[in-house]
């Protein structure tokens, strides 16, 4: 499987979201490979630091950016079980060269109108990319949600019931929520 963690806006937890599902991948027995397209680099830079640490399992993990991606994706898709790839959140080449390798693509979004706003190019360059990836499964995450379980049910509903009345044509919306706690950002 190629899966692709991205979307038009930053700060909603794609690199976490990108790590956890390499280290998930990597714990249950898994060959998976960490692919960092995006120019920042903090995935390759928390792994750099847990190969520091030698910490267990290590991750394995690149960084790819331009217009190679793709090639460089389908060389490696023989050797790893799983390739993960996260994009920076904006559109780029690297997201749209991702688009065209991936089995599947998660855009994780925090619950704001800010957030699903974005929404609406996502599904346009999904909608382009399947011209090329007919297979290509578009999902939406809802990420980041609140610990307090009345405001995070409330802000769910909104988000939820404003996400079906956009009628996106290329983008699902994951029935799994993500809670925000403190320990994803603190930990290594």
């Amino acid at each position: 499987m190629i899966l692709t963690v991205g979307g038009e806006k930053g700060g909603v937890g794609k690199s976490t979201i990108a790590i956890t599902l390499a280290y998930m991948l990597r714990t249950s027995g898994r060959d998976p490979l960490l692919v960092d397209a995006d120019p920042q680099g903090s995935a390759t830079d928390f792994c750099a630091a847990r190969d520091a640490r030698e910490a267990q399992p290590r991750i394995n993990a690149v960084q790819k950016v331009g217009k190679g991606l793709a090639h460089e994706v389908r060389a490696l898709s023989d050797r790893y079980s799983d390739i993960i790839i996260d994009t920076g959140g904006r559109d780029t080449v690297e997201l749209r060269l991702a688009l065209l390798v991936s089995d599947r693509l998660v855009v994780p979004i925090n619950l704001s109108a800010f957030n699903w706003w974005t929404l609406e190019k996502v599904d346009n360059l999904v909608a382009e990319a399947r011209l090329s990836n007919p297979d290509l499964k578009a999902e939406v995450l809802l990420n980041r949600a609140p610990g307090n379980p009345a405001l995070r049910n409330r802000k769910i509903n909104t988000a939820v019931e404003r996400l079906h009345a956009a009628a996106f044509q290329n983008l699902a919306v994951l029935e799994s929520v993500l809670v925000e706690r403190t320990i994803f950002q603190d930990n290594e």
